[in-house]
């Protein structure tokens, strides 16, 4: 038929770098980029984690927008790693900041911006303790209070110990 578009050939998807979606309708999943196949300019080609999905027995590839992804930070002890992997309404949220940020015109991250951030975010910790008993929490914020809580009860008993001194010989 005249005007109508060869079929192309099917490639098999190939396992890339590991990511998590934190927008659309795979928010909360993981998966990969597909290595296979060349990203666009806005959309990139995945592979979604099918053993997630009660109704998917295996992976499948599909295509997504650029920001609807972040790339797998790994299992980290950081609080900040695990808000953003895990809670997907913080994730979607700074998907969403990085969005506006870069239709607004900024186009690359300067110490003043990283400045500008970081004042927004103390302030809204400044408000959000503030609050006291009428402050609402995310479900990962107790995981975060815990590890936070860990990292300073590790903290404290390296500097209760004392230093070993060394056996002279």
């Amino acid at each position: 038929m005249p005007g109508r578009k060869p079929n192309k050939k099917k490639v098999a998807p190939i396992r890339g770098t590991k990511i998590r979606f934190v927008r659309g309708s795979y928010q909360g999943e993981k998966g990969w980029l597909n290595s296979a196949k060349e990203h666009t300019d806005h959309y990139a080609y995945v592979i979604v984690d099918g053993g997630q999905r009660p109704e998917e027995d295996a992976d499948f590839a599909t295509s997504v927008k650029k920001t609807s992804f972040f790339e797998d930070l790994g299992d980290n002890e950081h609080p900040e790693y695990y808000v953003i992997q895990e809670d997907p309404k913080v994730a979607s949220h700074l998907a969403g900041l990085a969005v506006a940020l870069a239709e607004a015109g900024i186009e690359e991250t300067t110490e003043l911006l990283l400045l500008i951030i970081t004042h927004a975010v103390d302030t809204a910790c400044q408000i959000q303790m503030q609050k006291g008993k009428k402050a609402k929490y995310s479900a990962s914020a107790l995981v975060v209070k815990n590890m936070l809580a860990e990292r300073k009860r590790k903290s404290r008993s390296t500097a209760s110990r004392p230093m070993e001194e060394e056996e002279e010989e």
